[in-house]
């Protein structure tokens, strides 16, 4: 049995020291927050809660569903239109214009195939494109690193747009890729975009958490040792050990470990890990981050057609987007039902958003919900959630260099890393990292204690 300290519960460090725990070994987690989770789910911990709503594909999630069932977060699983009376036409993400919904029949690209939206000409590249990403998606997922590296030369702008066209591109592919990312186009990486689009773009019946994206996090946070309120100033290798310091309301300690995760943001590791080497440093150096805004209202509950839907509505034609997400009802203190709908800014106006007063952005966006199909509407409650590093970018370069950083040689002995931006900017590439990173570490061991050496290289 080993002792392990993970830095960081978010969802990436929970998950690692779940499965290192499950594995047998001595793991403890350090949160610097005094709640663990990082930014899944919650805006804030004031009440009423508002959960932003974060749902689930069966045949995407694989490691975040297995994941609940094993924590049996499965058994309050709900699909996401659960007593909508148009359940089985639940869409992804539908493109709203000049006041109506395309694409939201829930049949993924052949819904907006079958609508009126785009012109014939434009249909048929869209079609084309379609069949294209699913082509390449595929063979992502078959051989991915010599596939990687072949697309990971240009960026899901230019390629949907010489490929779909114009029309396409700015009226359906640009708007669904950027809500489904919160990355704006002219950033995503060819590779990346086309390897998610099996997900944008294949018809599916997403399915959520009864309680919520949190109910992950509280299950985990219940396992496994989480110390909160800790800041790590510094993760050192030692000949015995990793050493860790940290600061507990002012007052500095330390522990001496056979091996330490880090699951911060990729902006935090370099100031944690002083000692990296020269391609661990270029790499982290190299990660870049999208901010993201939210304006999450809470009203009473809205029609059930419109519950739990995802749509995207143009502020500015061919140009900049808001990301509309509906969320599930919730129950308050009182029993009460409420809905939670949440405004997304687009990437391309995030910046200015950031700046912006609340009220004027709750103003905006109750505006903006004008020209929808759900209309004016009555707020009991309104929050706005800014995240200047938020999101990160997997730009073009951005999934060759995760390729070449997993596959390195010299490595920081007795150091691991996790964290979405190693995997996918979501809930499963969060998941997926923790548990590739506690294997590699059980792995390590396994064969140290099988070779009798000390000398570890996670």
């Amino acid at each position: 049995m080993a002792s392990i300290v993970v830095v960081g519960g978010g969802l990436a460090g929970l998950t690692c020291a779940w499965r290192l725990l499950r594995a047998g070994h001595q793991v403890e987690v350090l949160e610097a927050s005094d709640q663990p989770g990082g930014h899944l789910g919650v805006v804030d911990a004031d009440e009423p809660e508002i959960d932003t709503g974060e749902s689930f594909d069966e045949r995407f999630d694989v490691n975040t569903l297995r994941l609940a069932q094993q924590l049996d977060v499965g058994g309050v699983r709900q699909p996401v239109s659960a007593g909508a009376p148009h359940a089985r036409d639940r869409a992804d993400v539908a493109v709203l214009r000049d006041g109506r919904l395309y694409g939201e029949r829930g049949r993924g690209l052949v819904g907006y195939l079958a609508t009126s939206l785009l012109p014939l000409g434009a249909r048929l590249g869209l079609a084309s494109y379609g069949a294209r990403a699913l082509l390449w998606g595929r063979r992502l997922r078959m051989a991915r690193a010599e596939w990687v590296q072949r697309l990971d030369t240009t960026s899901y702008a230019e390629d949907a747009l010489r490929f779909a066209g114009r029309d396409a591109a700015q009226l359906v592919l640009g708007p669904v890729a950027e809500a489904a990312t919160s990355c704006p186009t002219y950033e995503l990486s060819r590779a990346f975009a086309l390897e998610a689009g099996l997900r944008w773009w294949l018809p599916g019946r997403p399915i959520a958490f009864a309680r919520g994206g949190r109910e992950l996090v509280d299950a985990l946070a219940a396992r496994v040792r989480v110390r909160r309120e800790c800041e790590v100033v510094a993760v050192e290798s030692e000949t015995d050990g990793a050493r860790v310091r940290y600061r507990v309301r002012g007052d500095e300690r330390n522990a001496l470990a056979d091996a330490v995760v880090v699951a911060v943001s990729a902006a935090h590791v370099s100031r944690v890990c002083a000692k990296l080497t020269p391609d661990e440093a270029g790499f982290f150096e190299s990660v870049r981050y999208a901010p993201r805004l939210g304006v999450h209202l809470v009203l009473a509950p809205l029609p059930a057609p419109l519950l739990n839907r995802s749509f995207v509505l143009p502020r500015r034609e061919g140009h900049a987007s808001i990301s509309i997400r509906i969320g599930r009802l919730r129950a308050d203190d009182e029993g009460q039902r409420t809905t939670v709908l949440t405004l997304w800014s687009s990437p391309a106006v995030v910046e200015d958003d950031l700046r912006a007063s609340d009220g004027a952005l709750v103003e905006r966006a109750l505006r903006d919900l004008s020209r929808t199909p759900i209309g004016r509407i009555a707020v009991r409650d309104a929050r706005v959630s800014r995240r200047p590093n938020a999101v990160p970018l997997f730009s073009v370069g951005h999934p060759t260099r995760v390729e070449r950083f997993v596959d390195r040689i010299d490595r920081t002995p007795r150091v691991a890393f996790a964290g979405d931006y190693l995997v996918a900017p979501d809930v499963e590439g969060g998941v997926t990292s923790g548990m590739r990173a506690a294997t590699r570490i059980a792995r390590e061991f396994a064969a140290a204690r099988t070779e009798g050496s000390a000398a570890l290289r996670c």
